[in-house]
């Protein structure tokens, strides 16, 4: 029976080297991995970095691009006002001898909340008919739209006024 086990080899596990080899190998790995996912980590920061330059670069492309068309159209409608304006000037004097109807309506440009809760609004803007005086030319006609009926004693005044037209 004995010499039956001495041809049986006896599994002893591995060697003390190979349990270091293999503890080597696994540190090593562990290193590795470790390191690169620093790596990769960091790749991450600087494509995000990038990405947020590159954004920023394009917007800023895009207002200075909006700032230049916008200033072109600026000076196409200076220039055409300008253009307007001389023929406008060139036509006045004949323009002054014909005859002409002006109509004026009392400005709403105020908000109408506001509107409501200022004092004498409709006074303020029926004061506006002292625009009637323009009638002195004897050329013009005026239309004046006032925004409430106006007292009568006011329509009188200015129709004596205007008797002397």
């Amino acid at each position: 029976g004995d010499s039956f086990q001495a041809l049986v080899p006896v599994s002893r596990g591995p060697s003390t080297e190979e349990l270091n080899e293999q503890a080597a190998t696994r540190i090593a790995a562990a290193w590795r991995g470790f390191r690169q996912r620093r790596i990769y980590t960091h790749l991450l920061r600087e494509e995000k970095a990038a990405r947020r330059i590159q954004s920023a670069w394009v917007a800023t492309q895009a207002r200075v691009a909006m700032k230049h068309e916008l200033l072109r159209i600026q000076e196409e409608e200076r220039k055409l006002h300008t253009r307007l304006m001389y023929e406008l000037g060139q036509d006045w004097f004949q323009a002054k001898q014909l005859r002409r109807v002006e109509v004026h309506v009392c400005s709403l440009t105020v908000a109408e909340p506001r509107r409501l809760h200022m004092e004498s609004y409709q006074e303020i803007q029926a004061a506006q008919i002292s625009r009637i005086f323009r009638l002195v030319d004897p050329r013009r006609d005026v239309i004046f739209v006032a925004p409430k009926l106006l007292h009568d004693d006011i329509l009188d005044y200015y129709a004596k006024i205007m008797q002397f037209r």
